[in-house]
């Protein structure tokens, strides 16, 4: 069960597509490239995020038993509790309410 407000909103970025990822965020003028951060081979994407990026592979593994996925497998075999620790795991998602906004947006 979710059980905080920080749970529930990157529950609903996750599941929308609108998260504070570089692919998003480019699209809102918030950063200036759409490339991960974490990998730089590809751009930023929710699915890039979940399933495929190199840089959370070993965190992909412990909270889902693969290495590499897609978003449409996670989504259909996992609870979006699972998906959230996920992301909490990561930090990627992290709300800086200072900021008023993600932390380390780049």
């Amino acid at each position: 069960m979710l059980n905080n407000r920080n749970d529930y909103r990157i529950a609903i970025q996750l599941i929308t597509g609108q998260a504070g990822l570089n692919y998003h965020l480019y699209k809102i003028h918030q950063t200036n490239t759409k490339t991960c951060p974490k990998c730089e081979l590809e751009e930023e994407t929710v699915e890039h995020f979940l399933g495929r990026c190199p840089f959370y592979a070993a965190t992909r593994f412990e909270a889902f038993g693969e290495y590499y996925s897609n978003m449409t497998h996670i989504f259909k075999n996992h609870t979006i509790l699972r998906i959230v620790n996920y992301a909490n795991k990561t930090g990627r998602l992290k709300y800086d309410s200072t900021k008023g906004g993600m932390d380390g947006v780049t």
